[in-house]
């Protein structure tokens, strides 16, 4: 369905350019719903799913805070909140730096590790189904029409 029709838009948008915007802002917030569901389930936040990610991918066996904040493209204030609440559950552990006691680096538990696995299976089968239709060369051509959008310079 055309954003005009779901907007209920009595006329047509004057700019493609701010229609193919308000289509990806859209986009988002319809996943990010989606996502608030589905991860319900797992009893773990899409926020904390993404840190336990970075924590399993990240090229590291542990991560300071600063650098987990980058990757998730989020303040060190709520790194510290999510970091927190995965520390309670078990997932994840903050140890400190021995060489500058104001670092501390993050690591993914064993049962951080179990639970991320299972989610992880669930959530590709997800990602297949919401993207069922798209072909390869579309997704590539997403990607890098995000790419462009997100580039350095405009930040």
């Amino acid at each position: 369905m055309s954003l005009q029709r779901e907007l209920k838009l009595p006329h047509p948008f004057q700019s493609r350019k701010h229609e193919a915007l308000l289509n990806i802002l859209r986009t988002g917030a319809f996943l990010s719903k989606r996502g608030d569901r589905f991860f319900l389930k797992y009893k773990v936040t899409m926020s904390q799913f993404n840190l336990l990610m970075v924590l399993k991918y990240g090229g590291s066996v542990c991560l300071t805070q600063s650098e987990i904040a980058e990757r998730l493209l989020v303040n060190r204030a709520n790194i510290t909140g999510l970091i927190d609440r995965l520390e309670k559950t078990g997932l994840a552990e903050r140890t400190g730096d021995k060489k500058d006691r104001r670092h501390y680096f993050i690591r993914l538990t064993p049962k951080g590790l179990k639970m991320l696995e299972k989610v992880e299976a669930a959530y590709d089968k997800e990602v297949d189904l919401i993207m069922d239709g798209v072909s390869e060369e579309e997704s590539l051509r997403i990607i890098k029409s995000m790419e462009r959008i997100r580039r350095p310079d405009k930040c």
